[in-house]
């Protein structure tokens, strides 16, 4: 009666690993199917996403590798972050979260709002954003500028639409009223408040006149005014 009891577990054993094992070599087996890119995007194209992660797709879904899938997806400029993960029984769900730009670099780079750079492969319209410029490498250090002095000038109105550090330190703005300011390597609050306070005044009588305000002196700042076009006749 024992023996007999032993045969048949041990068949039954034999039955659910040939079973599992049937089971196994077709989940192996099985194709992929389905590919759900999931993300809100503005600027990434989702056919250069799907190009992108279809080199490092393979034919099954248990063979794929998506470590190789979710670097795929990095590589494209506009990708922050991505991940990847199976879902039975045949598809890949692939979550993107598309960088947000808050500042125009250079030529052709955008920042994040952390100071990261990328420049994407196609020119993107967003002239609504601030101009920064500097030496290779100083982009946090002019983004964090740029937020210090947007405070700073609030008061006088004008929004800074260009900020540029120079190769030997030095810092020049430009407001949307095409007025240019010269800082120096070292801008005092106090000019900046003061500049702000007097720009508030001037603009009600004729701001746009102004050509450029030089604030690299230590108890105030000279104005350089646009000159009149010669009159005619």
């Amino acid at each position: 009666m024992k023996r007999r009891r032993l045969i048949t577990l041990s068949a039954a054993s034999a039955f659910i690993l040939m079973a599992g094992g049937i089971l196994l070599a077709d989940l192996q087996a099985r194709p992929i199917r389905a590919v759900r890119i999931a993300g809100e995007f503005q600027h990434l194209a989702r056919p250069a996403l799907q190009q992108s992660i279809s080199g490092a797709l393979s034919a099954r879904v248990f063979s794929v590798d998506v470590d190789a899938v979710r670097d795929a997806a990095r590589r494209l400029p506009w990708v922050r972050d991505a991940s990847v993960r199976r879902v039975w029984p045949d598809s890949l769900h692939v979550a993107v979260v598309e960088r947000v730009a808050v500042a125009r670099w250079g030529e052709r780079g955008l920042l994040e709002e952390d100071g990261a750079l990328f420049i994407p492969e196609r020119q993107t319209a967003l002239n609504d954003l601030v101009q920064l410029r500097g030496p290779d490498g100083s982009q946090r250090e002019v983004l964090s500028r740029y937020r210090a002095l947007r405070t700073l000038m609030a008061p006088a109105g004008q929004p800074i639409v260009v900020l540029e550090l120079s190769n030997r330190g030095a810092w020049t703005v430009a407001l949307e009223n095409g007025v240019r300011l010269k800082l120096g390597q070292s801008p005092s609050e106090e000019t900046l408040h003061g500049f702000a306070r007097a720009m508030t005044a001037v603009s009600r009588h004729g701001g746009s006149a102004i050509d450029t305000v030089d604030l690299r002196y230590i108890n105030g700042f000279a104005v350089r005014w646009k000159k009149e076009p010669p009159a005619q006749g």
